[in-house]
């Protein structure tokens, strides 16, 4: 299998197919589970939509759903006035499904991006959502269940901790106090502030302490183990972890594991710079490989993204290549270990390969070709 990129007639091409094929309008997850198509990301940068590629192919009028496309951007008002109009109707607030199937509601990531979530717009509205118990607990005794769990933790407990310690439905902090950190700032226990308690000034301070104490700029891992939704943060406000980068004029050009992303000389992107030599390599031997061939092309009941880093097709033997880059990191070293034993059990011929190897001619590492 070769990886030359494909044109946009060849993209275009294979929606067709994978159209005949299904006997149906492909969604952008039928696209992504395809073996025909590219990813729909790739779709969604080429055409700038998934909708542009349908309109493209001619096959966005046949779709039933098309009104999911086309949700106008609601203001705060029009979709509280929205949902107003819906209770009016319907006499019982919407349901998330009852958001995503009815072309009159803005859709749940509407709501989600403009007040949080249903729950919090129902609040706003004076209604409690109907899914969250009535307590008998007073406002004071939440208070004390907050203080004492804070006292057992040793920290400032967050929404996860209310849910599984104290067994109370988050949507009630909000409902009496308008959210877990309102309250514990009543009670004199918000010690850090919180996403929406940020200003973008405060998220790119907090940005620059990271990076003063670890020496580097702070990878997407570094952010995730913060302690706290500085990820989700900065991805609400900037789209991406990578567009705040750009905003901050920094190096975006990282993975999650801090290794420096490269482009090869047929474009293909390469993880590491091990990944760029490897695949430079291939390109320039003229062998046949698939850079990032996901696992479940291979094991039919593997539901997760992960991916060979190569799979190379030789004299009609297919190998499956994995360049173990990174060591002394217990995530990547987790996932490293899954792998290896996934491919015992499903005899699947793994090449795993190191940083040592790469100390030697690739000749010599790829003997097998």
């Amino acid at each position: 299998m070769n990886t030359i990129k494909k044109n946009d007639n060849e993209l275009i091409c294979d929606l067709i197919c994978l159209y005949h094929e299904q006997n149906k309008v492909p969604t952008a997850r039928d696209v992504d589970k395809s073996e025909i198509c590219c990813s729909s990301e790739t779709y969604r940068k080429r055409f700038g939509s998934f909708k542009d590629s349908l309109i493209k192919a001619n096959l966005y009028h046949l779709r039933c759903d098309k009104h999911n496309f086309n949700r106008s951007q609601y203001t705060r008002e029009e979709i509280t006035e929205s949902v107003r109009r819906y209770i009016k109707k319907h006499n019982k607030p919407p349901t998330i499904s009852q958001l995503k199937e009815s072309s009159e509601l803005p859709s749940p990531a509407t709501i989600d991006r403009n007040f949080g979530s249903l729950n919090k717009l129902l609040v706003e509205l004076g209604i409690n959502p109907p899914h969250v118990k009535k307590s008998n607990l007073s406002n004071k005794e939440l208070l004390d269940k907050l203080i004492k769990l804070n006292s057992k933790l040793g920290r400032q407990p967050t929404y996860k901790d209310v849910e599984k310690h104290l067994g109370i439905s988050r949507s009630l902090y909000y409902i009496r106090f308008g959210g877990i950190y309102k309250a514990l700032n009543q009670v004199g226990l918000l010690r850090v502030k919180r996403g929406k308690f940020h200003t973008n000034s405060d998220l790119i301070a907090e940005w620059y302490t990271l990076k003063e104490n670890l020496g580097r700029i702070p990878t997407l891992k570094d952010i995730e183990n913060c302690g706290w939704n500085f990820y989700s943060s900065i991805v609400s406000r900037w789209d991406s972890y990578t567009n705040f980068l750009k905003i901050l004029d920094e190096d975006q050009n990282y993975n999650k594991f801090g290794c420096k992303t490269y482009i090869s000389n047929e474009g293909i992107k390469c993880f590491s710079y091990g990944e760029y030599i490897i695949t430079n390599w291939l390109e320039n031997k003229g062998i046949l490989f698939k850079k990032d061939y996901p696992y479940k092309n291979v094991m039919p009941h593997d539901n997760s993204r992960r991916t060979f880093d190569w799979m190379i097709k030789s004299n009609d033997n297919l190998f499956y290549i994995e360049l173990f880059g990174i060591t002394n990191v217990n995530a990547y070293d987790m996932k490293a270990k899954d792998k290896i034993e996934d491919c015992k059990m499903n005899k699947i011929n793994l090449i795993p390969l190191y940083p040592k190897d790469l100390k030697r001619p690739l000749n010599e590492v790829f003997y097998f070709l």
